[in-house]
């Protein structure tokens, strides 16, 4: 296995950064093992470091609802990767943005996808292997569709009726030396969608482990994938599907209140993965609004299993994890608050209320007789019923890396669109209502390099 990723992180550095023709012109290290079989490939998958961490994580620095105090943001040593968090934060290019683990390690994921997906498409002998060729080939569309969901979150244009020529760069097969093209945001979404829909027949309906994908999980990305794209009728068709195999919740009454964290694989967890763990996520220096904390009314569990006094304010605990490290996989919670939106963007509200009311009788107090204190909520406009869907998308999904592409879309709505202000050490930033800036700045040093063209608004 380590042979395997040596061969894979020395092809992939050539992915970003310029070579010559001399290293084309060398032989290979016949010490280094090519994967070639299915287990060479389920394992490629299976590398937890490389494919389930580090998730993009500029956007959920970008989102509202937590704070950077100004002496922590003073005293941060001077790096890349903090100038980059810092950037994030403040909706700005200030430092310029380079080396950036968002783009590098999501496109690196790509690459491993694509070789597995090439490597078994070139295998003449499975005859035995068939349903285990077709489960990792699954997999390995499924990753390689939420990778580029998540890139796309970040670096495309969010889509509108109106077709942008500001996707992603889409990458097939393994040729490193195939140059760069940054596709349309239809394409993007398209080969999102047309990637899962080809791994849903050859996925289990739930996978041995929930680090690989199943059913379920491409059902629950389908439905994500939908409600960005604002497709309401197949956000609802999918994430039907999705709670069709699994509606289990966890109920908070049986939780300590101390608890430290979720778990990483507990009964709401449908797909496993997680973002890297930069300060401006970390619960020993983000803190929570108080606009956002004094949302949860006192029977609301998640006031106490959510949330960590600290000397200054409040921090986010209530991590899917074992860690402090912020849970971005797919879970039953979310798939009910999509289909609660997409029920109440077609005039279902009836439908939408109770979902939203399921949800939150797990969540709040019961009474000793087992009746929950939780009053029951309906909505009598499709306006009324949304407000109170995206506000528990707010207070439910926390450190998701949901909540970016929650405010992107949302502010395609003239109901519901807004500024966005932080100060630090007495200056102001603002994030104006569909401002540029909520598509972040393609890193300088792949520009440099591909020569793909930058984000409207940001400088060459």
């Amino acid at each position: 296995m380590k042979s395997i990723i040596t061969l894979l992180i020395i092809t992939f550095s050539f992915l970003f950064v310029s070579c010559s023709q001399d290293f084309f012109d060398q032989k290979s290290d016949k010490n280094l093992t090519v994967p070639a079989s299915l287990t060479d490939f389920e394992m490629l998958l299976d590398d937890f470091s490389t494919i389930s961490q580090n998730t993009p994580i500029l956007g959920e620095i970008a989102s509202d609802g937590h704070h950077m105090l100004d002496n922590i943001w003073a005293s941060m040593p001077t790096h890349q990767t903090n100038y980059n968090q810092k950037n994030a934060y403040t909706w700005s290019n200030t430092f310029n943005y380079s080396d950036v683990i968002d783009w590098n390690d999501s496109y690196k994921k790509i690459f491993i996808c694509n070789q597995v997906l090439v490597g078994i498409s070139k295998l003449t002998s499975i005859n035995d292997d068939k349903n285990k060729a077709a489960r990792i080939k699954g997999n390995a569309l499924f990753i390689k569709s939420k990778t580029y969901y998540e890139l796309a979150q970040i670096y495309a244009n969010q889509p509108t009726s109106e077709d942008s020529p500001n996707g992603l760069v889409l990458k097939e097969g393994v040729d490193v030396t195939q140059g760069a093209k940054r596709s349309t945001v239809y394409e993007t979404y398209n080969e999102i969608i047309n990637n899962l829909k080809e791994a849903l027949p050859l996925l289990p309906t739930k996978p041995i482990v929930a680090s690989r994908a199943g059913k379920q999980s491409c059902f629950g990305l389908l439905a994500r994938t939908y409600l960005t794209m604002g497709d309401y009728s197949q956000a609802f068709k999918y994430a039907d599907s999705a709670l069709k195999i699994s509606t289990a919740l966890m109920d908070y009454n049986s939780l300590d209140p101390t608890i430290a964290s979720l778990g990483t694989f507990n009964k709401e967890v449908i797909f496993y993965s997680r973002m890297a763990n930069y300060t401006f996520v970390h619960r020993a220096y983000a803190l929570i609004d108080e606009e956002l904390y004094s949302m949860y009314e006192e029977n609301d569990l998640r006031k106490s299993i959510f949330f960590l006094q600290r000397p200054n304010g409040f921090a986010f605990k209530g991590e899917y994890s074992d860690n402090p490290v912020k849970f971005t996989g797919i879970a039953v919670d979310e798939i009910l608050l999509i289909r609660a939106e997409a029920c109440a963007r077609t005039n279902r509200l009836s439908e939408a209320m109770n979902d939203v009311n399921t949800l939150l009788e797990f969540r709040y107090k019961r009474n000793e007789d087992g009746t929950s204190t939780y009053i029951r909520q309906s909505a009598s406009t499709e306006t009324a019923a949304l407000l109170i869907i995206i506000n528990e998308r707010k207070k439910e999904l926390l450190y998701r890396g949901l909540r970016w592409s929650d405010m992107r879309r949302l502010n395609l709505d003239n109901r519901f669109k807004t500024d966005y202000v932080r100060i630090i050490g007495g200056t102001e930033y603002r994030l104006k209502a569909n401002s540029f800036q909520f598509t972040f700045p393609i890193p300088i040093d792949e520009i440099s390099i591909s020569g793909i063209k930058q984000n409207p608004g940001w400088s060459q």
